[in-house]
């Protein structure tokens, strides 16, 4: 078991994470959106199963670089939104604050993983 949280390829691999040939994907992956697996979170994934909900869930796969043509870069318009960086509002009569970009780890469905981590702003 990992005792740190897992950030890149390598050490996804390195933890049983990933097989050696996915390595190359992953980094193109990480390279373009976050990646953090905390130790907890590794625990409960089921390695030899591909289809382990919490593998789908925190640990990377090269399909997150598919785009389609119609597909926006910002879905739910929180740039649009945004008057000053850390608020979106969206309604007249609500904001969201967002005090910090970082997450402790990073789920792969995540609206807004263009936004966070380290490769956000």
């Amino acid at each position: 078991m990992p005792g740190r949280t897992l950030r890149n390829s390598r050490q996804l691999e390195n933890a049983g994470l990933i097989e050696k040939s996915q390595v190359d994907d992953i980094r193109r992956v990480a390279e373009r959106y976050s990646v953090a697996v905390t130790p907890g979170i590794a625990s409960l994934i089921d390695t030899p199963d591909s289809d382990d909900p919490v593998r789908m869930q925190f640990v990377p796969d090269i399909q997150e670089l598919n785009a389609i043509e119609s597909e926006l870069d910002d879905p739910i318009g929180d740039a649009k939104n945004s008057p000053v960086k850390g608020v979106v509002h969206r309604y007249p009569d609500r904001a969201l604050l967002i005090p910090t970009h970082v997450c402790s780890v990073y789920c792969r469905y995540c609206f807004r993983r263009e936004y966070v981590g380290s490769n956000g702003d």
